[in-house]
């Protein structure tokens, strides 16, 4: 922690060389780089005024005569201190006030995901949810779709169910299928859901292996351990 005297010699640092308060961090920062040799006395004052710049910035890429800064951003969190929020990005650089553009960063507790999840859930179309690479983000998708429409409308029949859940498979013949190559042979992966039904009321719809066979193996799965080994009531 610097103390209000090194607060005041680094402001003072400062102004010698531009001219401008702390406020104006880009100015100020250009003139902390375009150091050379000095005393050890002065040097420290530009130290401790770097220190300040950063202190009131998200990032600083310093160069030998100029820094680019990035000034501190908005941001929500959920209740674990995940960035999230349901109702706009969860982190939002600059204003429109001061004519900048927003940039903005849409998060789902923690999972970065497109804008069009977080603000226009309704328009999400099963083709995006199947084409989304990334499983967290797929996951985020079907929550906002709702997950038994979702099951529904891609095409998915009813399996197996049993105390863990309900097991669907997605038709074979459809587009969205898996398919490997093993040497010579086509194999054909079919996609699997397990809808988990929650205590709290909702429905979770977690994609799992092509080979499962029961809903209990697959939400073992997702907890990395075997059929026999799960519990569902360790989850309660």
């Amino acid at each position: 922690m610097l103390t209000r005297e090194e607060r005041e010699r680094a402001r003072e640092a400062a102004r010698d060389r531009n001219d401008r308060s702390l406020s104006n961090a880009p100015h100020v920062s250009t003139a902390l780089f375009a150091l050379n040799e000095e005393p050890s006395s002065e040097t420290r004052a530009a130290v401790i005024a770097m220190l300040l710049v950063m202190e009131n910035s998200f990032g600083m890429w310093p160069r030998m005569r100029a820094a680019l800064l990035c000034e501190m951003p908005t941001c929500h969190f959920d209740m674990e201190g995940r960035l999230h929020s349901e109702l706009g990005p969860a982190i939002v650089f600059g204003a429109r006030s001061n004519g900048w553009p927003v940039r903005a960063v849409y998060m789902h507790h923690g999972v970065p995901v497109p804008r069009k999840v977080i603000m226009s859930p309704k328009e999400l179309t099963v083709e995006e949810i199947l084409a989304a690479e990334n499983a967290e983000v797929r996951r985020v998708m079907v929550e906002k779709y709702d997950p038994v429409r979702f099951l529904k409308d891609a095409g998915f029949r009813e399996l197996q169910s049993d105390e863990c859940g309900t097991l669907y498979m997605r038709s074979q013949d459809s587009d969205d299928v898996s398919r490997v190559w093993d040497r010579a042979n086509l194999i054909v992966r079919p996609m699997k859901y397990v809808m988990v039904h929650c205590p709290t009321g909702r429905d979770y719809a977690l994609r799992v292996p092509p080979e499962t066979v029961s809903a209990r193996q697959g939400v073992a799965w997702t907890f990395n351990q075997e059929a026999w080994q799960y519990d569902p009531r360790q989850q309660q």
